[in-house]
């Protein structure tokens, strides 16, 4: 089958990018389309044939997306994709809106509904003057319409599912991401005494309330990561003890994964992949119970918190001091997710759906 791959954009890494290098492997040869593409920061695709949206030739396109916001829907819609028997929309936002032919299979593995649309109180990147209430409206009312043009859902996890059916009344099977569980390996070598947060330095993410909790109760924090938080947090972080690292390669991650004392997490997230990356290289998670967290987090694997506040942090910080995991439940757990079995969850899922098809059934 001839097959292409759609993802919003690719302008920056995070958890949403390291799925669509899973996807990719799963599918070497796909074609990938994107609306805007910053080779700088993916040489790892320079021999991938990569088709973009007239956005991508845009003024500041390629380090500022929000302001291309009200565009993006009719840049989705441009692509063609005459020909293509099987097209991924891999997506957070606009790339489900693609539109396709009726003999083209249509599935949109979705990892949330746009979020700064509809869950604003979590995800607040939308720019705040640049998007009027008429154009929020507008988007929204696109984005519903763009809902009903998949064929078939694949979600991240039960999280986006509900979510997934609460905003587009769809149906979808979860597929949870995967973690290089190969790469992402314990050590022998004992824990040091600091707690590690990973991430993109963005509101949602809430890495306030780990500088916060790190802050009261006089405990050694790393931060790894960028992001325009950057300035806000350093100014949050009054103590010696709060050390800000900046982004780090994947042997560095690797190496602060496997010596932290655990991995805290705090934002509402619609699965995670850091919590599985951490659990992978030997190392519990304290996380915020919302969202995937608490579909990733057990009781054998790490602690969670209840309320989105330093205070509940603070809480778990000191139960977490009298508890001791093995490290052979935080491996098994990471394994769950591991590229194998994410490979199998594809192949199977798109047989379904290749059933389903030949059965008459077009759409769920």
């Amino acid at each position: 089958m001839r097959i292409a791959i759609i993802y919003d954009w690719l302008t920056n890494k995070g958890g949403a990018e390291r799925l669509l290098f899973s996807l990719l492997d799963v599918f070497p040869r796909a074609d990938l389309f994107t609306m805007i593409y910053n080779p700088k920061i993916f040489p790892e695709l320079k021999n991938r044939k990569i088709i973009t949206s007239f956005l991508n030739h845009m003024p500041l396109a390629k380090c500022y997306w929000p302001v291309y916001a009200p565009l993006m829907p009719l840049a989705v819609e441009s692509f063609d994709l005459r020909g293509y028997d099987v097209v991924i929309s891999l997506s957070w936002s606009f790339s489900k809106g693609i539109i396709t032919k009726p003999e083209t299979i249509h599935i949109s593995y979705l990892c949330t509904p746009t979020r700064f649309l509809w869950y604003p109180q979590i995800d607040q990147r939308a720019p705040k003057r640049g998007l009027t209430k008429r154009l929020i409206d507008y988007l929204k009312t696109w984005d519903k319409l763009a809902g009903e043009r998949p064929d078939y859902y694949w979600a991240i996890s039960k999280t986006a599912a509900g979510r997934i059916k609460d905003i587009y009344n769809r149906k979808s099977q979860i597929i949870y991401p995967a973690v290089d569980t190969g790469f992402f390996t314990p050590t022998n070598h004992s824990k040091e005494d600091y707690f590690l947060h990973v991430g993109r330095l963005i509101p949602y993410k809430r890495v306030d309330l780990a500088i916060a909790a790190c802050q009261k109760l006089n405990l050694s924090l790393k931060i790894v990561g960028e992001g325009p938080e950057m300035g806000r947090l350093r100014r949050l972080a009054k103590k010696p003890n709060i050390q800000f690292l900046g982004r780090v390669n994947d042997q560095k991650l690797l190496q602060l994964y496997r010596r932290a004392k655990a991995v805290l997490f705090c934002s509402e997230e619609d699965f995670g992949l850091v919590p599985i990356e951490a659990m992978a290289a030997g190392t519990p998670v304290i996380a915020f119970e919302k969202g995937g967290a608490g579909e990733i987090v057990t009781s054998k694997t790490g602690i969670l918190f209840s309320k989105q506040e330093a205070g509940s942090l603070v809480w778990t910080l000191k139960q977490f001091s009298k508890i001791t995991f093995d490290q052979k439940d935080l491996i098994s757990r990471a394994q769950d997710f591991s590229k194998l079995y994410f490979k199998k969850d594809i192949a199977k899922g798109l047989q379904n759906i290749i059933k389903l098809r030949a059965k008459g059934v077009m759409w769920t």
